[in-house]
């Protein structure tokens, strides 16, 4: 058994520049989604581990929205694709 593991699984202390830079990266999605939805009536899927350590730290109008993923990026792949061959928008 690896003897690394342990030290994986170990919490570590607070570092205030690393929450300084999930915060800042929290800020710039927030900025991004209302960009991309001014009236923020879509919900968001946030994807992947970093996106789900990062939920906590958007704001609690962000947080609201939050919807699970429908499926993996192959999956939004293939759904533009059978769109894009039937020529329809939804």
């Amino acid at each position: 058994m690896p003897t690394w593991r342990p030290w994986f699984s170990t919490p570590l202390p607070p570092d205030p520049f690393a929450a300084h830079l999930l915060d800042r990266a929290a800020r710039a999605l927030e900025e991004i989604a209302a960009a991309l939805d001014p009236q923020a009536t879509l919900p968001l899927a946030i994807c992947g581990s970093v996106g789900q350590k990062l939920l906590p730290r958007f704001d609690a109008a962000i947080r609201a929205r939050h919807v699970e993923p429908a499926g993996d990026a192959v999956d939004g792949a293939f759904r533009l694709l059978r769109q894009a061959l039937s020529g329809s928008a939804g």
